[in-house]
């Protein structure tokens, strides 16, 4: 029961973080506070104990879970082109948001998930100034005890400026069972804070 929730996080998460197939090693488990070393960036794992990583060094993707109902997070790199550099950061960010909610809808139709309820603001979180995209997916075709199965994601974009003038885009997706059969559960998103806080580019 617990892979099926498993597998449909990181499905969506797969499609939904720049839209890749990404090559994970075994899970590790992490050591608490310190720093992992991803080339472009370094960042911490989620507050607490427990929390399992994989991660793919090519990609800049880097996943934190632990067994449901806990959420699983997920940051990533997306790497600019040269024309991208002195667009809008409005701009480049809703360009990202459209072409992830289209590959989120076109891919769940033959994935027989259905996301909805998207929603688009401005936060601020440890002095980063970051755009979020918030939805749910509801899963179809399971069996009970399972069904139904809602998951919630919310989305942050962070557009920072390297030393050498060089931007890039970084994404941290953190996703959580809200529903799963009988069982209706209150995901805690604000989980992924402890996740951007620590985080700084190379």
């Amino acid at each position: 029961m617990m892979n099926s929730v498993r597998i449909l996080a990181l499905a969506v998460m797969a499609t939904g973080l720049a839209s890749c197939s990404f090559v994970f090693g075994q899970p590790t488990l992490d050591q608490p506070h310190q720093p992992i070393d991803m080339k472009t960036y370094t960042v911490s794992a989620p507050s607490g104990a427990g929390w399992k990583v994989q991660k793919d060094l090519a990609k800049g993707l880097l996943v934190f879970h632990q067994d449901p109902p806990k959420p699983t997070i997920s940051v990533v790199r997306y790497g600019l082109p040269g024309s991208a550099q002195t667009l809008d950061e409005d701009h480049i960010a809703g360009t990202i948001f459209d072409n992830e909610e289209r590959i989120l809808r076109e891919r769940g139709a033959s994935r027989s998930y259905v996301p909805s309820g998207f929603t688009r603001d401005h936060v601020v979180v440890s002095g980063k100034a970051l755009y979020v995209m918030r939805y749910s997916v509801a899963q179809s075709g399971l069996q009970v005890p399972i069904s139904p199965l809602v998951m919630k994601y919310a989305m942050y974009l962070y557009l920072p400026t390297h030393r050498d003038g060089h931007r890039d885009a970084y994404a941290f997706l953190i996703g959580a069972v809200a529903q799963m059969g009988s069982a209706v559960f209150t995901p805690d998103l604000a989980e992924i804070n402890s996740v951007i806080s620590t985080f700084e580019t190379r």
